[in-house]
């Protein structure tokens, strides 16, 4: 299911890049089907009708801190959560008089919480990585226009409305730099130091293929880090191929926005497309 919807996911952030360069529309069928299952792309901006909210309109400077803003929340809303239990479960174990039992169910302690928490939220975040890499990529594709007297205006293609040689849009593009080390490149490397801290146990040394499957699926400590989920799928020395996956992806969806020609965007989707069966 999952590997469905990610690639479904490609697909229509693909199209849309190929619409945002002039491409044509696709033919029926599959074109209106794209159309159907655009909610795949999880795009909270477009689901709701923000342009009402504001007098202004919803420009591309608040879609930005939108969709980068609300991820970081969740996360420091979910660890308070997680450090409140963990706080209240030691207060009613002193007040009980409650002694650690060394055997007991790791997830009896709420302070395992924390750890699983984090697993959950990195594998959720893998599902909205590709369109939250995008709308920051979009950030710093600017256009020139012929402003008649005023001389040639450079202005954001997502937002006419934003001129990339105004301080405002520096300020915009410095943001939007900071988020590409967070999101893009700090979420892909969080998730392969982390598997790599468990590369000893998804991958044990000096055991073959089954016998490493056989010592893998008994394992507690992978079986209480939902983070090893992304991992246990393939054989045990690919353990960090999911780090891969998370690359073409990020690649055919975001990188690709580099290209201000629709002609050399298709070659370079099709070069990666390409490249990633070969290998």
């Amino acid at each position: 299911t999952t590997s469905f919807f990610v690639t479904m996911q490609i697909i229509v952030l693909i199209k849309i890049n190929h619409r945002s360069l002039g491409g044509d529309e696709l033919p029926t069928p599959y074109g209106p089907f794209l159309e159907q299952i655009a909610f795949l792309t999880l795009d909270v901006v477009q689901w709701l009708p923000l342009n009402c909210a504001y007098d202004d309109g919803f420009s591309a400077w608040d879609a930005l801190l939108a969709v980068t803003a609300i991820p970081i929340g969740l996360l420091v809303v979910m660890l308070v959560l997680a450090v409140l239990a963990k706080c209240t479960y030691a207060v009613m174990c002193c007040l009980c008089r409650r002694r650690k039992d060394p055997d007991a169910d790791p997830e009896a302690d709420p302070g395992m919480t924390i750890s699983r928490l984090l697993g959950y939220f990195m594998t959720g975040i893998l599902l909205v990585l590709p369109t939250i890499s995008r709308r920051i990529c979009q950030m710093f594709r600017c256009t020139e226009y012929d402003g008649g007297d005023e001389g040639p205006m450079l202005l954001l293609e997502m937002d006419l409305e934003i001129d990339c040689n105004s301080y405002d849009y520096k300020l915009m593009s410095a943001y939007a730099m900071l988020m590409g080390f967070v999101y893009p490149l700090g979420v892909w490397a969080t998730i392969y130091l982390w598997l790599w801290s468990y590369c000893h146990r998804l991958d044990p040394p000096d055991l073959t293929v089954e016998e490493a499957l056989k010592v893998r699926k008994n394992d507690k400590v992978l079986l209480n880090a939902p983070i090893s989920s992304l991992a246990v799928k393939f054989v045990p020395r690919f353990w960090w191929f999911e780090c891969i996956n998370l690359g073409r992806r990020l690649i055919l969806t975001s990188v690709a926005l580099i290209f201000q020609e629709l002609s050399n965007m298709v070659i370079f989707v099709l070069f990666v497309s390409i490249l990633n069966l070969v290998v």
